[in-house]
């Protein structure tokens, strides 16, 4: 969990972890832009999808970066309000466990972003 922390806190600081920097600011940009182009009905970056979700204001123009793992984990980032966050998961229960990832950007995410 500490590991993850840092690796996200890097990323919301342009590559910077405490007084030392591991990736240039153009290298964290890099892994944010979009890189699926017209070839993919998804947004993806270099290690992060890329989503719009309902509650975010439209004219913020920004996506929420997450990154999904096995069985529901995920790592996520929201770069407006300069936030982030990861949810270790075990869903081994429901129709489909890796859409407990969904509980996450659309319920947890914008309350922690109210606060």
């Amino acid at each position: 969990m500490q590991d993850m922390a840092k690796q996200l806190l890097m990323h919301l600081r342009d590559g910077m972890c405490e007084e030392n920097r591991v990736m240039s600011r153009e290298a964290v940009l890099s892994m944010q832009a979009d890189r699926a182009g017209d070839i993919s009905p998804n947004s993806y970056g270099l290690g992060w999808w890329m989503s719009r979700r309902s509650w975010m204001a439209e004219e913020d123009g920004l996506y929420l970066l997450r990154d999904t793992g096995k069985y529901g984990s995920i790592a996520w980032l929201d770069n407006k309000r300069m936030i982030g966050g990861f949810v270790p998961m075990d869903a081994y229960t429901g129709a489909n466990p890796n859409d407990s990832w969904l509980v996450v950007l659309d319920e947890i995410v914008p309350l922690i972003g109210q606060i």
